[in-house]
């Protein structure tokens, strides 16, 4: 993968089923994606062809601006319906007390052959954390559970619970 496609990989790979890898790249083309256009990160799988080479596809590019999130930092979890889910460390909100946003939760869902990004929730500032940084876990209900490096009664991190 060049550093157009991502760069900066975290370690945590989703195995879909055998031979099929999903992986978040935290920062796509340039981390320059606030201000010079490029790509905020991107989501790519990995799969095995019959000779047994790894070949990559850029399933979502997170688009430049931030405001869908960027800096995709966490593994991925895939849903029982198909969809995945994660979080950005950075975008979501940008105003002028963080220009580089503070985190978002968002959701792919399969349509017509392409991925669509869902924003499930923006990180404030304040005690429903900042900059998530661990993978989304979803229970029995599908709610969604993330946490967060900042945030809670200390500012020490948070867990915070999505209801679906």
């Amino acid at each position: 993968m060049s550093g157009k496609q991502g760069f900066h990989f975290r370690p945590q790979l989703l195995v879909l089923r055998a031979g099929l890898v999903e992986e978040g790249a935290a920062f796509g083309g340039l981390a320059s994606c606030f201000f010079e256009g490029e790509t905020c990160g991107t989501v790519f799988k990995l799969w095995r062809s019959r000779g047994g080479e790894w070949n990559e596809s850029v399933i979502y590019d997170f688009p430049p601006g931030a405001r869908q999130g960027a800096s995709p930092f966490a593994g991925l979890t895939f849903g029982r319906g198909g969809d995945i889910f994660g979080t950005t460390s950075l975008g979501g909100i940008l105003d002028d007390q963080d220009v580089y946003g503070t985190g978002t939760v968002f959701e792919l869902t399969p349509e017509h052959g392409s991925w669509v990004q869902s924003i499930l929730f923006e990180f404030p500032h304040g005690r429903d954390g900042a900059h998530p940084n661990a993978p989304v876990t979803l229970d029995a209900s599908d709610d969604l559970f993330v946490t967060a490096s900042f945030g809670g009664e200390e500012d020490v991190g948070s867990i915070i619970e999505l209801f679906r």
